[in-house]
């Protein structure tokens, strides 16, 4: 039988009423967890396979398809009624209750692949868990490139290159340029503190020369002094009468 829909109005675990209406094909509750993905499987099998309780409080129905009959179950706490076609019937003859865990597949064997069915059903659980993308024919399709699709992949992939090749000459031009223009700055300092140094030397010169000159002086005036005046006049005019 096909599951059709599924209306839960009281349920443990569920707090707001919903109706269910699975599509063709399989179909994946997704949700955080507490979210009702287990309530929901497990209002199914009560359905089904009714368990009687003490304090159950839940109101479910379904409708089911099986080939051209449609059947409808609905339980309300702990009573439980069918309909075929819409008349009151006795449900449809169903494995015993301590077969109903048979039914029910884990994650590990939903997608396993142990069998041509399997591998269908594994592939339709994967694309509907992803969006409704085969990622196993993506991931096949990027690992093994067409060669139409190679060719143009490959001719952007070498321009890319070129394009980081340039980029990488420009920048270590560039690192030159501000080297060299590092080296002069250097050299322009230098020659400034050198400039400075010449400067001070010329500067000390000058100093020591005129302190030198004015010693000298010193030296001439103090030396005239003791020389006696009237043998120095005598000096002078003897030396007249000798000129011609």
């Amino acid at each position: 039988m096909r599951l059709m829909s599924l209306h839960v109005r009281r349920l443990p675990g569920i707090d707001v009423e919903y109706v269910l209406q699975p599509g063709p094909g399989v179909n994946l509750l997704l949700g955080p967890n507490a979210s009702g993905k287990s309530s929901t499987a497990r209002a199914v099998r009560d359905l089904l396979w009714p368990v009687k309780r003490a304090t159950d409080i839940a109101w479910l129905k379904a409708v089911f398809s099986d080939g051209g009959t449609e059947w409808t179950v609905t339980s309300d706490g702990p009573t439980t009624t069918w309909r075929r076609n819409g008349e009151p019937a006795p449900g449809p003859v169903l494995p015993p209750a301590r077969l109903a865990d048979c039914y029910r597949l884990s994650a590990p064997d939903l997608l396993g692949a142990h069998g041509e069915f399997d591998r269908d059903l594994a592939k339709a659980i994967r694309a509907e868990m992803t969006g409704g993308y085969d990622l196993d024919d993506l991931q096949s399709r990027l690992a093994r490139p067409s060669r139409r699709t190679a060719k143009p992949f490959s001719q952007a992939l070498q321009t890319a290159r070129e394009e980081v090749a340039e980029v990488e000459r420009a920048q270590a031009e560039l690192a030159d340029r501000r080297d060299g223009e590092a080296d002069i700055e250097a050299r322009a300092t230098a020659a400034e503190a050198a400039g400075r140094r010449l400067t001070a030397l010329e500067t000390r010169r000058d100093h020591d020369a005129a302190r030198l000159v004015g010693q000298n002086v010193d030296d001439v005036v103090k030396e005239i002094r003791e020389v006696d005046s009237d043998a120095l006049l005598d000096r002078i005019a003897f030396a007249e009468k000798a000129l011609p």
